[in-house]
């Protein structure tokens, strides 16, 4: 119980610590429209052909995919390094695939929609989060708890 309390006081804590550009005019965060779908969902290739499981190799990073060992996944064709990386991700995709979609956190929280770049990644527990350049990665890595609970409301 009182780790759970903690934790929310962490969330709300980053959360109003988060930089005044990433919140609206009278203090709420900004919501987009209309949901949103994957930023890979009916396109021919996800991720440019990155192999999504190997951007969780801390030791190497993201690597390029081959067409020798795909997967259909989410109506969109990924691509991977290896038959061990593609099976990893044909078991359980979800933990692999970038959160928000693959949209830049930085950007939603600015109401913005900004598709996130295997340049500009980041892992947090585990969960690979994609921004759409250098400024929005480094943003991003100084208050990742808050951008991530302000992202939840617009996505």
């Amino acid at each position: 119980m009182i780790k759970h309390i903690c934790s929310a006081l962490m969330l709300a804590a980053a959360t109003l610590a988060m930089p005044q550009a990433a919140l609206a005019q009278d203090n709420t965060a900004v919501k987009a429209a209309a949901p949103l779908q994957n930023s890979w969902y009916g396109k021919p290739l996800a991720l440019s052909g990155q192999d999504v499981v190997s951007f969780h190799d801390g030791a190497t990073g993201p690597v390029a995919g081959s067409q020798e060992y795909t997967t259909l996944w989410d109506n969109t064709e990924w691509r991977f390094s290896s038959a061990e990386n593609r099976d990893a991700f044909a078991a359980n995709p979800m933990r692999y695939v970038p959160e928000f979609g693959g949209y830049c956190p930085v950007a939603l929280t600015q109401g913005d929609v900004k598709i996130g770049t295997a340049e500009h990644f980041t892992i947090i527990d585990e969960k690979l989060y994609l921004n759409y350049n250098q400024g929005a990665e480094k943003s991003f890595e100084e208050n990742p708890i808050g951008y991530i609970a302000a992202a939840k409301v617009s996505f």
